[in-house]
């Protein structure tokens, strides 16, 4: 393993909200191909039971000529819109290409990279939206979603309500 891809997944791991990770943990996976993978080792619980351990967040590559990141081709739109730059990574592969330098500490990328690799982390779960759950009175209350898994609650219809000052049951109903 080289100390870069290390240091990469390390730069990575810290873009991704602290309340993802404690039940997804990211997880650097060597591989004996050219690349590496940064994984997501998901628990299983009451709103996921997986049929798998892991799956793959990106991959890291730091050798031979060309140093990149790879993600889901799915999720190229996010960097163009940033104006990253995105290359191809074969005519029948499933990934894209961006360089490592746009995780530098002087990119000038980094700050809006965070979101970019948050919103990633969450849509590879693939829930299925909701409107609510038995806590929207609690919620309400307290202004916020108070759900035990804050990755499947993130498709809450009812949470992106309270996230833009919405409330619309308990002591604090402003619609």
């Amino acid at each position: 393993m080289s100390s870069t891809d290390y240091e990469l997944f390390e730069t990575i791991s810290s873009m991704i909200k602290p309340e993802f990770l404690k039940s997804a943990p990211l997880e650097f996976q060597e591989n004996k191909s050219s690349y590496n993978s940064v994984v997501i080792k998901p628990q299983n619980n009451v709103y996921r039971n997986l049929d798998f351990t892991s799956f793959v967040f990106c991959r890291i590559k730091t050798t031979g000529k060309e140093n990149y990141i790879g993600f889901n081709l799915k999720f190229r739109y996010l960097f163009e819109k940033l104006g990253i730059p995105c290359k191809s990574d074969g005519k029948k592969s499933t990934f894209f290409r961006v360089p490592i330098d746009i995780l530098y500490p002087l990119s000038p990328y980094r700050d809006s990279l965070s979101a970019v690799l948050n919103e990633i982390f969450v849509a590879l779960f693939s829930f299925a939206p909701f409107g609510c759950c038995s806590k929207y009175v609690q919620c309400s209350d307290e202004k916020n979603c108070l759900h035990e898994d804050v990755i499947y609650s993130s498709v809450c219809m009812y949470r992106k309500n309270l996230e833009n000052g919405r409330i619309f049951y308990g002591k604090n109903c402003n619609i």
